[in-house]
């Protein structure tokens, strides 16, 4: 009797692990970019700042099938004049290819000839629960930042004026702290600053804020490859002394990351984040995510197939699928 309660002890924490490592790889936000709406349908050679103007339902067309959260589109009007580009170029297509591992993705366009050409991909949380603003909060006068995010894309530029490839990859706006992801030196860095440019993060552990912005450091190579779809990666995880630990990991094609091995670590770092303002946590607002690059291509293309909020992270990104 002792050995089959003892047995039925142990099957039923072995039950209770499962569930809890499911939901543990479970997203909080969760979106795909295969316009559910059907908005391509009506245009299928893509939409320009043209039918963006002139077709309200199109700025509140929902263009990514979201848990958490919904994708829409945006178009940067700045320095735009009517009649600069006969026809516009499109900003947005949706596209498909079996390489990005979904049945349909958006590619988002920047023309730097053309202003009002730069299309965003803009996200919005339904809740600051499934935001990025519910991974941080404060403890004993320092920011905790517990969490992960990942998207799945591929980049690729005309004209590049490098050799290298150095996208902007995701910025996240808006008040307190943003969250840049970037390719630099070679490799991919993710850099956490506050809005104001304020000294709040402690860089080199000696107990006080000695800089105004935090960045991941080199690990190992990772240039980006033009039209190359990638796995995109970035866990923080905050230590009972609260010093934070951000790493970015990034690798080709849609499989999954296994962020407990190193072969897909790119960079890493830790700081801590000291402040007593409840303003200085996460941004709980939209995510915006475009084509941009710190050169200066005739043409940059982002191509965006999903993102996701996981809150804490999961040992394992999922791949596209969402299977590990």
């Amino acid at each position: 009797m002792n050995s089959l309660l003892s047995f039925q002890r142990l099957s039923k924490i072995a039950i209770l692990a499962f569930i809890a490592g499911r939901c543990y790889a479970d997203p909080i936000l969760s979106v795909t970019f295969d316009d559910p709406k059907g908005l391509f349908t009506e245009y299928p050679e893509g939409i320009s700042l043209r039918e963006f103007q002139t077709t309200p339902t199109i700025k509140e067309a929902e263009v990514a099938t979201g848990l958490g959260g919904k994708g829409f589109l945006h178009i940067d009007t700045t320095e735009w004049v009517e009649g600069s580009a006969e026809p516009p170029p499109k900003s947005f297509e949706l596209l498909s290819d079996e390489a990005m591992g979904t049945k349909a993705f958006l590619r988002l366009n920047n023309y730097k000839e053309v202003p009002g050409t730069r299309g965003f991909a803009v996200i919005r949380p339904d809740t600051p629960e499934t935001s990025l603003g519910s991974l941080s909060q404060i403890n004993n006068g320092k920011v905790t930042i517990n969490g992960g995010l990942d998207v799945f894309f591929r980049y690729s530029e005309e004209n590049p004026s490098q050799q290298e490839l150095v996208p902007n990859l995701l910025a996240t706006g808006g008040e307190g702290l943003r969250l840049t992801v970037e390719a630099d030196g070679g490799s991919v860095v993710a850099v956490l600053s506050d809005d104001k440019n304020e000294t709040l993060f402690d860089t080199d552990q000696d107990g006080s804020a000695d800089a105004n912005r935090a960045k991941t450091e080199f690990v190992k190579a990772a240039p980006i490859e033009s039209e190359v779809p990638y796995h995109l990666a970035i866990t923080l995880e905050t230590s009972d002394a609260g010093v934070v630990t951000m790493k970015v990991f990034l690798k080709q094609g849609t499989g999954a990351i296994n962020t407990k091995q190193d072969e897909d670590l790119v960079s890493q770092g830790s700081f801590s984040v000291i402040t007593d303002n409840a303003d200085k946590v996460l941004y709980d607002g939209a995510i915006s995510i475009g084509a941009n690059s710190r050169t200066s291509p005739t043409r940059a293309i982002l191509d965006l197939a999903a993102f996701r909020i996981f809150q804490p992270a999961p040992a394992v990104f999922p791949d596209v699928s969402g299977k590990e």
